[in-house]
Formats: C-alpha cells, sequence, structure tokens
C-alpha cells in the first residue's frame, strides 16, 4: 500500500481522507509504514484468496488512524470531524452528590488484550471493516522471527 493507491480508493475520497491540504501525503505515508509493520506478510496467507486482505487491512488501520486524529483535534483546523465515527455503548457511568461519588467502567472487548488491540477504543466506520478483516484472515502456517 503506498499513499497513491490510498488516496484514489473511492471510499477514502468520500470520507475526505484524500484531502491533501489536511492529511499530507507524507502524514499518510508514514501512517502507511507504521501499520504495514503491525501487520507483516509472512504472517498472511497468500494463496488462501484471489483478493488482497493484508492490503485491505493495512487501508483500513491507516484511515481509522486518520480519523481518530482528526477526532482528537491533531491537526490544526478550525474545526473537527466526526465523519467516520461510530456512536458506541455508553463505556462509564459516574454521579455525585456533595462529598460522595459513584462510578462505573466497562472496558471495550476489543481493548482487554494487549498491543494494537487498544486502539478500537475509538470506534469508528474504519474499524470496523478492519476487524472483520482481522477475524477472517487466514494465517500462514510457519514461525515469523
Amino acid at each position: 500500500m503506498d499513499y497513491p493507491t490510498f488516496a484514489s480508493d473511492p471510499v477514502v475520497i468520500a470520507f475526505g481522507l484524500a484531502d491533501e491540504s489536511k492529511y499530507s501525503s507524507a502524514l499518510v505515508e508514514q501512517i502507511i509504514t507504521e501499520v504495514t509493520c503491525l501487520l507483516p506478510a509472512s504472517r498472511w496467507a497468500r494463496k488462501c484468496t484471489a483478493c488482497e486482505r493484508r492490503e485491505l487491512a493495512i487501508k483500513y488501520l491507516t484511515a481509522h488512524r486518520l480519523t481518530s486524529l482528526d477526532a482528537a483535534g491533531a491537526f490544526n483546523t478550525s474545526s473537527t470531524t466526526t465523519k467516520g465515527l461510530v456512536p458506541g455503548q455508553i463505556a462509564s457511568i459516574s454521579a455525585s452528590q456533595g462529598s460522595q461519588s459513584l462510578s462505573f467502567t466497562q472496558a471495550p472487548s476489543e481493548t482487554s488484550g494487549a498491543g494494537w488491540l487498544a486502539e478500537g477504543q475509538t470506534p469508528t466506520y474504519w474499524w470496523n471493516l478492519f476487524l472483520g478483516i482481522m477475524n477472517t484472515r487466514q494465517v500462514a502456517l510457519g514461525m515469523t522471527f
């Protein structure tokens, strides 16, 4: 996956992630590089399907990170967008009266493990697509060193 391939995808364009005035090609290429490291080719079976699931997973995780960065206000624009964010379940509730307080927090199931799955704390359209790919991937047999 490279920037021109990412930025020419019609769905990426529809979500505004190909807008180079906001998402510079250098930034997107950096995120693609980081995501590619998380999804090594040696762990993906190549002969399982005619489609390239790893490339889709890289695209979805890159778009997820861009959406999350935008929602967090990382870009110096007058407003952030919620385009692509998925409303989720209530994760925490708290109440207080006077000097007493009570709170409940439920950890999302995606964050129960360690590692990159913690990215699912910000649910996006892209994260849901990424999880779909991860749930259907066929891992190649063998060891990765």
